[in-house]
């Protein structure tokens, strides 16, 4: 059950637009660069350090700081994905009026139900 501290931090947090936005690979700046020189050589820095690691904790510390946790942030993403498509789908599936005019000259009781998609 949610407590009005939860209901808080969600009305707290920043928009998912502008969070996706902050996540974004291109905004991530590595402490260690991927090449440097170490003696005498260059040295990539994958062969020591795990890049994916280090953007999971810098997406992770990102989130925190905005008032966001990773799972919320992914299942509001998926909710925004689902919802863009059952509103395309509800947009385009749709017969066109010539044929359901054409249609309702030979068959008078012809009854079109739409097919669509409803969220609750």
């Amino acid at each position: 059950m949610k407590t009005e501290n939860d209901t808080y931090k969600v009305l707290k947090r920043i928009p998912l637009n502008e969070m996706e936005d902050l996540v974004d690979i291109n905004n991530f700046k590595s402490a260690v660069p991927p090449v440097y020189r170490l003696g005498g050589s260059a040295h990539d820095s994958s062969t020591y350090y795990r890049r994916d690691l280090e953007i999971q904790i810098w997406r992770n510390k990102t989130l925190e700081k905005h008032g966001w946790t990773f799972d919320e942030f992914v299942t509001e993403l998926e909710k925004r994905a689902i919802l863009v498509q059952v509103a395309e789908f509800n947009r385009d599936n749709q017969i066109p009026y010539e044929i359901m005019d054409r249609a309702k000259q030979y068959f008078p009781n012809v009854k079109f139900v739409h097919a669509r998609v409803e969220l609750e």
